[in-house]
């Protein structure tokens, strides 16, 4: 911490590497892939096993750092103010960071048993494919974020041979965050053009974009809609997954629709609260 004195007053100020460390790996992102764990776990009627979920955030913080090492260029016209372009960090000193993160994750990842650590070492080389070539391959990038998103409940699935229990919070991180990546396609494409990219509405155009996205939102209630007889608490998921997910999902398209992706973006992050802690509740 530094002590700064601004108009007579001392005021504490972070240092500004340590700022930039936490920005970098997305600590709000970290959390939904903890509180996925501990709900992925709570599935399968097992204590959280830290190990594991630290394996996790270890993937996810150094995939987001070598995926903004990347995107430096693009960056500094689609998001200007992140770590990279704003030099709170150089990338010398981020590349430093991943690898020790990543070394971190080969020591840990050994002391599990095959299938799963062949699994936990797939997903690393998964996003480490994402972030050097198929982000900028249409729908091969929104396909892999989606399922990064849904692998610590895959990874919980592994553990302790249990697919059953998890497949609805697989089946739903998945859809809810597939949706929301083509949405931040919309958000993305003039850097996206700039690195030549090759995303959804670049490809097919805004208006084919958005009817895939209708598309995808309808498939995504109907499959809402078959689960709702498998939940043992119906009442919370009607009220939690068929109405406020979806009706969210419905309002977050609107404001695609109106060139407001930002605020559809947050709406869908917010449905992945919604819906994971729905789904706790109903289960």
């Amino acid at each position: 911490m530094i002590l700064k004195e601004e108009k007579g007053v001392l005021v504490i100020q972070a240092p500004k590497k340590a700022v930039g460390f936490l920005k970098i790996i997305r600590p709000i992102n970290l959390l939904i892939i903890g509180i996925s764990f501990l709900i992925g776990f709570a599935f399968v009627s097992k204590p959280l096993e830290y190990n594991l979920s630290l394996v996790y955030l270890l993937i996810a913080a150094s995939g987001y750092i070598i995926n903004d090492v990347l995107d430096f260029d693009a960056d500094k016209i689609n998001n200007p103010e992140r770590v990279l372009p704003s030099r709170l960090l150089s990338q010398k000193e981020a590349k430093i960071i991943f690898l020790v993160l990543v070394s971190v994750f080969f020591i840990l990842n050994f002391s599990y048993d095959f299938k799963l650590f062949f699994f936990n070492n797939f997903v690393l080389l998964l996003v480490l494919g994402y972030s050097y070539y198929f982000k900028k391959k249409i729908l091969a990038g929104n396909l892999l974020v989606s399922f990064f998103t849904a692998s610590p409940f895959i990874a919980v699935a592994i553990r302790f041979s249990d697919f059953n229990s998890l497949k609805e919070l697989i089946i739903f991180s998945f859809l809810i965050n597939f949706i929301r990546e083509i949405v931040k396609d919309f958000e993305d494409i003039k850097g996206d053009l700039h690195v030549k990219g090759k995303s959804l509405p670049i490809v097919f155009g805004e208006k084919k974009s958005f009817n895939i996205l209708f598309i995808l939102l309808i498939i995504f209630f109907i499959i809402s809609v078959l689960f709702y007889q498998g939940m043992s608490k119906k009442i919370f998921y009607l009220i939690s997954i068929i109405i406020l997910v979806n009706g969210n999902n419905f309002i977050s398209l609107y404001f695609t629709k109106i060139h407001k992706y930002g605020i559809a973006s947050k709406l869908l992050k917010v449905n992945i609260f919604l819906g994971i802690g729905g789904l706790w509740l109903s289960s």
